[in-house]
């Protein structure tokens, strides 16, 4: 620096304006350069989001060519009978357990009945905690 200095005989400006002066223009610098990017960065994800979703629906047509309609079955219009349900289980808890079931197992589950536990016995929660509590170190 001091070497600049002699060599070019130039002052540095140590005055409030040219300080403040500097310090804005690179904060304004700064900040444009970020919002250039964030700018630039969403148009990148716009531009992805299209491709992919352009790419999505050519793989969905392919799909659809490729695949071929299911046989219509004529006479078969009659659901399976509903399971039996005990006495003083009300029919939506009965449409909830069903509902569960079917969605863990599939079409392989089948519901035979449904029966309540006695009073005394611990919900699989409590037995859970049991277990996990009194498990040897």
């Amino acid at each position: 620096m001091i070497f600049f200095l002699l060599a070019t005989s130039l002052k540095p400006d140590g005055s409030f304006a040219f300080t403040a002066t500097v310090v804005v223009a690179g904060l304004f610098i700064v900040l444009l350069t970020l919002a250039a990017m964030i700018v630039i960065f969403s148009l990148f994800s716009y531009i992805v989001a299209f491709f992919e979703k352009r790419a999505n629906k050519k793989k969905q047509n392919e799909i659809k060519e490729t695949v071929p309609a299911p046989p219509e079955i004529k006479g078969v219009n009659e659901l399976p009978p509903p399971p039996p349900i005990e006495d003083g289980v009300p029919p939506e808890i009965v449409a909830v357990i069903s509902a569960a079931i079917y969605s863990l197992e599939g079409e392989s589950s089948k519901i035979t009945s449904i029966k309540r536990t006695p009073k005394r016995a611990q919900s699989p929660w409590a037995q859970a905690a049991v277990i996990e509590n009194t498990k040897p170190f």
